[in-house]
């Protein structure tokens, strides 16, 4: 590969990457992450007291105490998760499943941010609770992305064999073929 031809494949990735990130629905996407996120952050404000005051009653289990206080720090990241399931429940119902792209991959991410979170605050050995932190974050980086299946990627990043991400259509297939939805 010379230079020539890096500049070219990086000419296409950025082409192919604003391409994406002009689609109508991509915006939807953001706004949707960012409208739950905050909705998460409100309610969080509303359900955390209600938790804190049963966590309280909890005496003689330290075990139990230890988890349930690790889950009530993140109970904006609960809700915020469960939004995000709930609203990429709805819309691959009602839309094509490329479509929902950027919300399953913030799924992934915000899971794999209260795994590990809350499995660094339960484990009480620091290097086992980091080690198992940074094995959350590398499966989660190396989950979303599962090359030669375009039914799992509708973005122009994903590997489509021969087809290359951005040659291909915008539901993800190589000539903007149809994907057809299963319920």
């Amino acid at each position: 590969m010379d230079f020539r031809d890096a500049i070219e494949r990086s000419l296409a990735w950025a082409d192919g990457w604003f391409d994406y990130a002009a689609t109508p629905w991509f915006v939807y996407q953001l706004g949707i992450i960012a409208a739950l996120f905050a909705l998460a952050k409100l309610a969080a404000l509303r359900v955390e007291p209600l938790v804190e005051g049963q966590a309280r009653q909890i005496k003689g289990h330290p075990g139990l105490l230890r988890v349930v206080i690790a889950l009530l720090r993140r109970t904006d990241w609960i809700l915020f998760t469960l939004f995000l399931f709930a609203a990429l429940s709805l819309l691959r119902a009602v839309t094509w499943p490329s479509r929902t792209h950027l919300l399953q991959v913030a799924l992934l991410l915000a899971l794999a941010w209260l795994f590990a979170t809350v499995l660094s605050r339960i484990i009480r050995n620091r290097l086992v609770a980091r080690t198992l932190g940074w094995l959350a974050w590398i499966y989660a980086a190396l989950g979303p992305r599962q090359p030669g299946n375009p039914a799992r990627c509708g973005s122009p990043f994903c590997a489509h064999g021969a087809e290359g991400g951005a040659a291909a259509g915008r539901d993800g297939l190589a000539g903007g073929g149809h994907r057809q939805l299963h319920r």
